[in-house]
């Protein structure tokens, strides 16, 4: 199964086709590769993550990679997660383990506990954004539901690309199947979403798109945020170029990231005034470290 993504050449939309598949994780599969709106990064992870409330963004990335898309649904609805997911399961996906009480160790029951409360916490608030939606039922965790991802309430879908709202980046399975993103605080969750749309807005002129998160980019920190900077289309991350270099650094250090410092323009070949960083995403590194299969089974267990 191929699916559509979208870059930036010369402020074009250009159309390639990229493989997919799935990746195990707890007790199912989730995608290897999915899309999220840009406008869903800015308008929802940003406040989330300026709140220090960034376990609900990563507890989203987990669900709408594991969710069921339209494609996948069948006669259920499109966002369901299937039951054989958890609250545990989810958990741990997303975070990385409570910690111990000083003295002693915590019981399973109470660490169980303790990843249930994290994991209703995280719901309500994307509930309150209406990015998902949740059902009680006697027993067990409730039933969740995904929504589409610009809060309107809509049904999950996977965004088109060819609008300017439904501009999109494409998110790395094997980062949250490998639990990287469980360790991953708000410098690298902004960091990484930073570098994700720089690859998408990265002029390519006549040179084909790389992969999905192995593109290079030159981009000042401060271009992120600043609305005069071009293309003046675009979606702006309200992240600090502060928080930004240190996720930067942190990514860098866990190697999904290589920074090198350039004294040449790689458009025009002219010297530059003064040397500038050139970024390499490397978001793939983690694609051998986890166990994929040839497409997304939902059913798996």
């Amino acid at each position: 199964m191929k699916v559509t993504t979208i870059s930036r050449r010369s402020g074009d939309a250009e159309r390639t086709e990229l493989p997919t598949g799935g990746v195990v994780c707890g007790p199912g599969t989730g995608k290897l590769l999915y899309r999220i709106r840009q406008s869903h990064v800015a308008a929802h992870y940003g406040p989330l993550i300026a709140a220090k409330r960034h376990g609900a963004v990563k507890l989203d990335l987990v669900l709408r990679m594991i969710a069921l898309s339209p494609q996948h649904a069948g006669e259920r609805t499109p966002g369901f997660v299937l039951w054989h997911w958890s609250y545990t399961d989810l958990y741990d996906l997303a975070e990385t383990p409570p910690s111990s009480r000083s003295g002693r160790s915590r019981s399973d029951r109470e660490t169980r506990h303790l990843k249930r409360k994290w994991v209703i916490h995280q719901l309500a608030l994307l509930r309150e954004a209406k990015l998902v939606k949740t059902r009680p039922r006697g027993g067990g965790r409730p039933e969740i539901i995904v929504l589409r991802d610009d809060g309107s309430g809509d049904p999950f879908d996977d965004p088109a690309g060819d609008d300017f709202d439904d501009w999109y980046i494409t998110i790395q399975g094997s980062l949250i199947a490998a639990g990287v993103v469980a360790r991953w605080g708000a410098p690298q969750l902004a960091a990484y979403f930073a570098a994700l749309f720089a690859e998408f807005y990265e002029p390519r002129g006549d040179h084909a798109s790389p992969p999905a998160g192995t593109g290079s980019w030159w981009r000042s920190l401060a271009w992120f945020s600043h609305p005069e900077y071009k293309p003046t289309q675009r979606v702006r991350l309200p992240f600090s170029t502060s928080l930004l270099e240190t996720g930067l650094a942190r990514l860098e250090a866990g190697v999904l990231l290589r920074r090198t410092k350039m004294t040449v323009h790689p458009g025009t070949n002219r010297k530059l005034r003064a040397p500038r960083n050139r970024y390499r995403n490397r978001f793939k590194s983690y694609d051998d470290a986890v166990e994929k299969v040839t497409r997304f089974e939902p059913s798996r267990a």
